[in-house]
């Protein structure tokens, strides 16, 4: 427990909030770290693209399905961009698909599909992380803790009574599949990067107060997005969005800090910065570290 506070204590540092290789865990080495899966899907690169690509094929076809359902069924497309579980969708696919790009770019040499030539292994001291990288990073921040909360503000505030397919697929569906993302990579899961999850989520609740000033309404006759954010009763609202962003947010994106550091491998390490000189000290050897900075077994 107090190993585990100490590390939950050096996630709050400021180099946490960027998307350097420089973390708390160490100098990340991004190639692998992107680029090949943790724990048992460490030495089978193939299994964990096949999950990336399965992971992609499943939530963009269910973004298209969604799409399409609500031009034909519901109110129409234009409105299908109201909801924050689209909002959440759309950048689940784009994650998702992002990271079957990493995962094949950053593959590994000794997979059944080696590196193109001239193309830099997924392994030892790393330079520059590319835009590509940084964003497959910072998009982790949003979505894994995102998805989570898509699903259970539906069924606790949403929910109506009537299951539809779609709505199973896009609220619970979705959590599965970023999960088995999540387990199975050993990207680096930042605390600090709740940050972004957090402007994502006064990205919405600032649209859904624009929304209903503008009159859009919800094709239904209503002017609010969601009943339980209904800004004709400003009290209930403003209650509602501090609650979201000072509980439900850092409150899940701690959760999965949590879960990270209990169920998942812990992001290769080429070494670490030394403090007094700032130069970074690298071991082309080293094995991953653990957060606290520990050297695990094995290499």
């Amino acid at each position: 427990m107090a190993g585990c506070c100490g590390d939950l204590g050096r996630e709050f540092t400021g180099k946490n909030l960027s998307f350097n290789c420089d973390t708390s865990y160490g100098i990340i080495a991004w190639k692998a770290a992107f680029g090949e899966g943790g724990g048992w899907w460490n030495t089978r690169w193939n299994y964990f693209m096949a999950l990336r690509a399965f992971n992609a094929l499943v939530m963009t076809t269910t973004l298209l399905a969604s799409i399409t359902e609500w031009e034909v069924t519901w109110q129409g497309i234009e409105y299908w961009f109201f909801y924050l579980t689209h909002w959440a969708l759309f950048v689940q696919v784009v994650y998702l698909n992002l990271a079957v790009a990493c995962t094949w770019i950053l593959r590994p040499k000794g997979s059944a599909i080696s590196p193109a030539e001239g193309a830099s292994e997924a392994s030892g001291p790393d330079g520059e992380m590319p835009v590509y990288v940084k964003v497959l990073w910072g998009l982790q921040g949003v979505i894994v803790p995102g998805s989570f909360v898509v699903f259970v503000l539906y069924w606790a505030l949403v929910f109506s009574g009537t299951v539809y397919f779609i709505s199973v697929l896009v609220h619970g569906v979705n959590f599965i599949v970023q999960m088995a993302d999540f387990l199975a990579s050993q990207q680096p899961y930042l605390l600090l990067h709740g940050v972004y999850f957090l402007g994502f989520a006064v990205l919405y609740l600032l649209w859904s107060a624009i929304h209903y000033g503008t009159g859009w309404g919800n094709g239904e006759g209503e002017r609010y997005v969601y009943s339980s954010l209904d800004w004709s009763s400003p009290g209930s609202a403003a209650v509602l969005s501090v609650l979201i962003l000072l509980v439900v947010v850092p409150g899940f994106s701690l959760l999965f800090w949590f879960l990270s550091y209990l169920c998942r491998s812990s992001p290769p390490v080429v070494g670490e910065m030394d403090t007094h000189t700032e130069n970074v000290v690298v071991d082309v050897n080293a094995g991953a570290l653990t957060p606290g900075g520990s050297q695990a077994e094995g290499s």
